[in-house]
């Protein structure tokens, strides 16, 4: 790997810096309100300045969804998947609840923001991967016999059954139950691990 000049850090550190202010002010503000204008402001570095850096407003979006994506897709990739195929759709699971606790800026923006393109087929969903990761862990467990498939029920179905979970999930304990106690990791092991039994 190409070792970065004095200049490249600091201009790498720069990005980073911007894009870490960028989360917070679209976080407080939401993507149509979030300007330029205030994120130089944040990091006491002119409007024109960002320009360096960035091609615009969407482009600071983008990156900082990006940034998400891969940091999800860590958590996803730290799950061995030398583990049996239900315990390894369990983990996978939580994982993605962890990250979303664990990083909700990121998951709030990344999940809420309305990313413009063409239309796309559900099959070619992938967020940096994510996606479908989850499709072949999937599609493994239906090779093994693990995971029944059935008329109008298959792998795709099956999939999004098990994100919507874990998503579902996710989504409450960074929410409404935010600042309720209560052993929510083994409780969301219980649920995933029914779920996928659910599915032999």
């Amino acid at each position: 790997m190409e070792k970065l000049t004095p200049r490249e850090r600091r201009q790498a550190r720069t990005r980073e810096e911007i894009l870490d202010a960028a989360l917070g002010l679209i976080n407080e503000k939401g993507p149509d309100e979030f300007s330029l204008r205030a994120l130089a402001e944040r990091v006491d570095y002119s409007p024109a300045g960002l320009y360096e850096y960035f091609d615009g407003k969407d482009d600071i979006i983008s990156a900082v969804c990006a940034e998400g994506d891969r940091m999800l897709f860590a958590y996803l990739r730290a799950v061995p998947d030398t583990l049996p195929i239900d315990q390894y759709l369990v983990e996978l699971g939580l994982a993605y609840i962890r990250f979303a606790v664990q990083n909700m800026e990121h998951f709030k923006l990344v999940f809420t923001y309305d990313r413009q393109g063409p239309s796309i087929p559900y099959e070619e969903l992938a967020f940096d991967d994510t996606y479908r990761l989850l499709l072949d862990a999937v599609q493994a467990g239906i090779d093994a016999g693990v995971i029944a498939t059935g008329e109008s029920y298959g792998l795709a179905e099956i999939a999004l059954g098990l994100w919507a979970t874990a998503h579902g999930l996710a989504m409450l304990q960074m929410s409404n139950l935010r600042n309720v106690e209560y052993d929510f990791e083994a409780a969301n092991r219980a649920i995933l691990d029914k779920l996928i039994r659910g599915l032999t």
